[in-house]
């Protein structure tokens, strides 16, 4: 992994939702839009295949908060003008099946490293 100065981690939610933890709870954003929601998937996608991602898997099924699907075993972690991104399996789900919202400091984040 590339040096990094800083890490940014998103998409790590509480395990229950009033759980006393400092971790969001996934929010839904009917404000979304479709393009700016695809976009953001296209973006992801590019970043997880991106020779430059790491990605660690680890033990046992991460559980969507919304819907109690198994989503995910892993992380992604990549490094982008020296800050350590990291994201788990599971986060895609979150968008693409519930529309919850973006980060949108990793969106432009994404879209300055690939469009």
């Amino acid at each position: 992994m590339d040096d990094f100065t800083s890490e940014y981690s998103i998409g790590y939610w509480k395990q229950f939702k009033d759980e006393d933890v400092d971790l969001p709870w996934p929010t839904i954003n009917p404000e979304l839009t479709d393009e700016i929601r695809m976009d953001y998937l296209r973006l992801l996608d590019l970043a997880e295949k991106d020779k430059a991602t790491a990605h660690e898997n680890y033990r046992g099924w991460s559980m969507c908060r919304l819907c109690r699907k198994a989503n995910g075993i892993g992380e992604f972690e990549m490094v982008i003008d020296g800050v350590l991104y990291t994201w788990p399996d599971g986060y895609r789900h979150y968008i693409e099946d519930h529309k919850c919202d973006i980060d949108y400091k990793f969106y432009e984040v994404l879209k300055k490293k690939f469009s």
